[in-house]
């Protein structure tokens, strides 16, 4: 649906531009992100991302259980993430029917990352 519309490329803007708004999120950003080299987070997210939401990529797939479960990640969490996604969509001005269709892919792993 998005890549007949936008370019691979606005999608890695929208990541990285994701990523900034979670660090803006002190205690959200301290909270899960803090420990780790987010530059690199990033590079492997917008691979990640992309593959999501229908555009071509080399992304393998991913144990989220796995990846998620030392996080202790809760509900109020994932809301804030949803929050902050739901910025970052409305500020590249997605229409509203994309930023559910974004939030309809990413909804597909909430029982996967929510692990507490």
């Amino acid at each position: 649906m998005l890549n007949k519309k936008y370019s691979i490329e606005t999608i890695f803007d929208i990541t990285e531009k994701l990523y900034f708004e979670i660090r803006k999120n002190e205690e959200f950003y301290n909270k899960f992100f803090k420990r780790y080299d987010i530059s690199k987070l990033i590079e492997v997210q917008k691979e990640t991302i992309a593959h999501l939401l229908g555009y071509k990529s080399n992304v393998t797939e991913i144990d989220l259980v796995e990846k998620h479960k030392h996080l202790n990640i809760k509900e109020e969490d994932w809301n804030t993430f949803v929050k902050i996604v739901i910025k970052v969509l409305n500020d590249f001005k997605l229409e509203q029917k994309e930023i559910d269709f974004v939030l309809g892919k990413f909804s597909h792993f909430k029982d996967q990352i929510i692990t507490a």
